[in-house]
C-alpha cells in the first residue's frame, strides 16, 4: 500500500510566518491577528486601545458600519458615530427593552412609523426604501470582526438582551448558517472562510434588478458574485474571502485517503489514485475534470491515437523512401556516378589497383560521350559449350536453345537496379545477328548501346506516343537517374523501332503448390518448333528480370521440364566458367532452372515475333497490352 502523502505547509497571508500546517495555521490566525487585535481592519492604524479602536473605528469609517438586519420588521440598529442606537419604531417595542438599562450609556430615539428621519439609516433599510438607493452596505455581506458583539453585550442590560443582537449572533454572515454559541461561530468562519482558495459562494438568480456596491471602494457592480469576486482580489487584506459554489467535502470518519486540495473531488480508492489525480492540475496542459465527466480519459486516447497515426506516417514514409529509393525513384546517383563510387570503394578494399581505376574511368567517359557499352561484362560464345554439356547430361531427353545470345552482367555503376537494362543488351545481342532486326536497330556493327543510351532511347519512345500510362508513372526521365524498368518498357523500347513484341502475363500460379507448370510448357513449345530464326525471352518477376535462353526436356520417371536462364546478376567470372570444359559442368547450376525454383507469383514475358510492316500496326504497338495470358481465365 502506498505511502500516505505528506502534509502541505502553510504560510501567514498576514504576517508571513511559513512553515505552519493546517492546524497551526489557523491557531496562529485566531490568537495572532483575530482575539486581541487592535489594528483597523480598514486602515493601517494599530497599537491603540480597543476602546480608541471602536471610537475610531466609528469616526473615520462610519460609512461602513451601518448594521443591517432584513430579518427585522420594525427594530434597527444606526451608528451614529457615538455608538449604537437602538431604534424602536412602537410602543410594543418600546416597552420590551429595559430603557433604564440603558440610560447612562446610549440614548433611545423615538422613530414613528412615517418618520423618515435617520442620517446614517441605510435605504434599503428603511420604510419603502428602494435597494439601488445609494447607502451604506449590508454589513452581512462584510466578514468584519470589530468585536461589535462584545460591546452591545456591554450596552445592553444584563438581564435583557436584544432579540436583533441573538439573531446577529446566531448567524454566520457568509453562508448564513445558525450557530448559538458566538465562539463556535467565529471557530465556524475561521476554519470555512479562512482559506484563500475557498471556492466562490453560490451565485443566486437576484428576483428584482439590484445594484451592489463595494463597502469599501464605493464601486457598482450588476450581481453578487461579480461583486464578491471583486472585494476577494482587490480588498483581500480587508475582507475574509466569500465561499465557494463547491462545499469542501468532509472526509469521512472511516476512511483516512482525503480529498484533492485543488479541486476539492473526493472518493479515491488509494492515495495513488489521489496523488495521481493532484499531478494532473500542474501538468503543462492540466484541466480540472469531474468524477463523472471522464474528459480525460478521452483525452487520453486520443492522445494516443495521435501518438500512434503519427508512428505510423512516419514509419510509412520511411518505407516510402526506402522503396523509392530502391527502385531509383529518389531521383539521386546515376549509372556514371555510381561507377566512380564503388570503384573508389574497390580500390579501397583491394580489388582494384589504382592503376585500374583511372583506366575504368577513362573508358567509361569515352563509352558514356559515344552511347556505346565498352563491353566489359560481355561474355560470349555460350552456347556451343551449354549445349554440349546439356546433352552429355543424365535424364536430359532433350536440349533446345535459342540462336544466338551474348551474356551482360552487372559493373560498378549498375549494381542493383540495371538487370532490366542488361537483359535488354542480351536481348539485342540475339537480335544483330538476325538481317531484319540489324537494320532497324543499328547503325553499324557490334555497336551495342550502353545503359544511359538505353534510358535515352526509351525516352524517345515515350515522347514519340508509345506507353503513356508507364511513362507517367516513372515520371518521364529515365536519363542519369537509377530507375527500374520492366517488361513494358522492353515492349516500348522495340516496339518504337517497328519490332513486333508479344506480351505474355502469367498472371497467377497455375501449379497447386504455388509453380508455374504451365509457363514451363509454353516454354518447351516456343524452343521446340522450328524455326529460321529464334530469340531468347525476356522474364520479368517482382524485383528481378532474366533472359530465358532455352529448356531442357527430361527423360526418365522425372520427365519434367528445366528451364536454361541468363542472370544479369552472376559476374563474368562465374559465367565464363561455362567455356571451360573441366568447370562448365559445374557452372551449369547458374542456368538450370527447375519447376520448384520458379515460385513469384507472377512472371511477364517479352517474345520477339517479327516485325511492324503497316503503319496502323506501329500506331496499335502504341497502347501496350498483354496479347496472351497464362492461363487464360
Amino acid at each position: 500500500m502506498a505511502a500516505k502523502m505528506p502534509e502541505a505547509l502553510y504560510s501567514c497571508e498576514v504576517c508571513g510566518l511559513d512553515g505552519l500546517t493546517d492546524e497551526d495555521l489557523r491557531s496562529h490566525m485566531l490568537f495572532a491577528h483575530i482575539e486581541g487585535t487592535t489594528s483597523c481592519p480598514f486602515c493601517d492604524l494599530g497599537d491603540i486601545s480597543p476602546d480608541e479602536m471602536v471610537h475610531h473605528v466609528n469616526s473615520a469609517h462610519l460609512d461602513y458600519l451601518s448594521p443591517q438586519d432584513e430579518s427585522l420588521d420594525d427594530t434597527l440598529i444606526v451608528t451614529n458615530g457615538f455608538g449604537d442606537h437602538i431604534i424602536i419604531a412602537s410602543p410594543l417595542r418600546k416597552a420590551q427593552v429595559n430603557n433604564k438599562s440603558l440610560d447612562n450609556h446610549v440614548p433611545v430615539i423615538m422613530v414613528e412609523e412615517n418618520d423618515n428621519y435617520n442620517a446614517n439609516l441605510s435605504p434599503s433599510h428603511s420604510k419603502g426604501g428602494d435597494a439601488n438607493n445609494q447607502g451604506s452596505p449590508d454589513r452581512a455581506q462584510l466578514s468584519l470582526n470589530l468585536n461589535q458583539l462584545e460591546r452591545r453585550n456591554r450596552l445592553a442590560s444584563p438581564g435583557v438582551r436584544s432579540p436583533l443582537l441573538d439573531s446577529r449572533v446566531t448567524l454566520c454572515p457568509i453562508c448564513g448558517m445558525k450557530e448559538p454559541s458566538p465562539a463556535k461561530l467565529e471557530e465556524h468562519v475561521n476554519r470555512a472562510h479562512f482559506d484563500l482558495m475557498s471556492p466562490s459562494f453560490p451565485a443566486v438568480t437576484p428576483q428584482e434588478e439590484v445594484i451592489y456596491t463595494c463597502p469599501v471602494c464605493m464601486k457598482q457592480f450588476e450581481s453578487s458574485p461579480d461583486l464578491e469576486l471583486h472585494v476577494n482580489i482587490e480588498h483581500k487584506d480587508i475582507l475574509s474571502p466569500a465561499k465557494s459554489d463547491v462545499v469542501t467535502p468532509v472526509e469521512s470518519e472511516d476512511s483516512d485517503i482525503g480529498v484533492c486540495p485543488v479541486c476539492s473531488r473526493a472518493g479515491f480508492g488509494s492515495h495513488n489514485d489521489l496523488a495521481t489525480h493532484i499531478d494532473t492540475h500542474f501538468s503543462r496542459k492540466s484541466s480540472i475534470v469531474t468524477p463523472d465527466d471522464g474528459g480525460w480519459e478521452r483525452r487520453l486516447v486520443t492522445d494516443l491515437e495521435k501518438q500512434e497515426k503519427e508512428v505510423q506516417r512516419m514509419r510509412e514514409q520511411q518505407e516510402f523512401s526506402l522503396l523509392r529509393a530502391q527502385y531509383g525513384m529518389d531521383n539521386e546517383g546515376n549509372f556514371s556516378q555510381q561507377s566512380l563510387s564503388n570503384m573508389q570503394r574497390a580500390v579501397y578494399a583491394g580489388e582494384m589497383t589504382v592503376a585500374d581505376y583511372y583506366e575504368r574511368q577513362i573508358e567509361l567517359k569515352v563509352a558514356e560521350k559515344n552511347g556505346v557499352d565498352d563491353g566489359r561484362s560481355c561474355t560470349k560464345g555460350l552456347l556451343g559449350p551449354i549445349r554440349a554439356v546439356s546433352e552429355g547430361g543424365n535424364n536430359v531427353k532433350g536440349t533446345y536453345l535459342c540462336t544466338t545470345v551474348d551474356h551482360y552482367g552487372s559493373t560498378y555503376g549498375d549494381r542493383g537496379w540495371g538487370c532490366g537494362y542488361r537483359n535488354i543488351q542480351m536481348l539485342l545481342s540475339s537480335l544483330q545477328h538476325h538481317t531484319g532486326y540489324y537494320a532497324r536497330l543499328f547503325s553499324g556493327p557490334n555497336l551495342m548501346p550502353s545503359i544511359s543510351q538505353v534510358q535515352k532511347l526509351i525516352e524517345q519512345a515515350w515522347r514519340n506516343g508509345f506507353d503513356l500510362q508507364g511513362c507517367e508513372q516513372l515520371g518521364g526521365k529515365l536519363s542519369n537517374t537509377r530507375k527500374w524498368i520492366g517488361a513494358t518498357e522492353v515492349v516500348t523500347l522495340l516496339s518504337s523501332f517497328r519490332i513486333r513484341c508479344q506480351l505474355i502475363d502469367c498472371h497467377r500460379p497455375t501449379g497447386a503448390d504455388g509453380t508455374h507448370p504451365e509457363l514451363f510448357r509454353w516454354c518447351l513449345d516456343y524452343f521446340s518448333k522450328p524455326a529460321e530464326f529464334k530469340p531468347p525471352i525476356y522474364l520479368q518477376h517482382q524485383g528481378h528480370s532474366r533472359t530465358i535462353i532455352g529448356v531442357e526436356q527430361l527423360g526418365g520417371n522425372e520427365g519434367g521440364i528445366r528451364l536454361l536462364v541468363l542472370d544479369p546478376s552472376h559476374s563474368p567470372t562465374q559465367v565464363s566458367q561455362l567455356l571451360q570444359t573441366h568447370t562448365a559442368p559445374g557452372a551449369m547450376r547458374l542456368l538450370r532452372k527447375p519447376l520448384s525454383s520458379m515460385r513469384a507469383k507472377q512472371y511477364q514475358m517479352v517474345v520477339v515475333v517479327g516485325l511492324i510492316e503497316t503503319e496502323q500496326e506501329y500506331q496499335q504497338s502504341k497502347i501496350l497490352q498483354a496479347s496472351t495470358r497464362i492461363p487464360k481465365d
